[in-house]
């Protein structure tokens, strides 16, 4: 379903850079994030404070630089299975 919102400038810039540094279009930055709060909002699984601080360490870790893009995960998995492939 589509449907259209207006966003704050600031909140929008942000959500774009977010996208940007996980690696993941606007839209399913923005639809992944909307069903994270719902789910942990109104009566669904509370996300464990575990969890949070993992996802914020990790993002942190994104913004030092220290992430990996998506395409260089692909590469990684890329060369594993061809090496598992090789061997198996």
């Amino acid at each position: 379903m589509k449907v259209e919102v207006i966003i704050p400038d600031p909140v929008f810039r942000e959500a774009e850079r977010a996208a940007e540094r996980t690696g993941v279009s606007l839209d399913r930055y923005l639809s992944d994030a909307l069903v994270l709060h719902l789910e942990d909002t109104f009566d669904g699984p509370q996300m464990a404070q575990e969890l949070l601080t993992s996802l914020h360490r990790a993002e942190d870790d994104i913004d030092a630089g220290l992430g990996l893009t998506m395409s260089q995960v692909e590469k990684d998995l890329a060369s594993k299975r061809a090496a598992w492939l090789l061997a198996n």
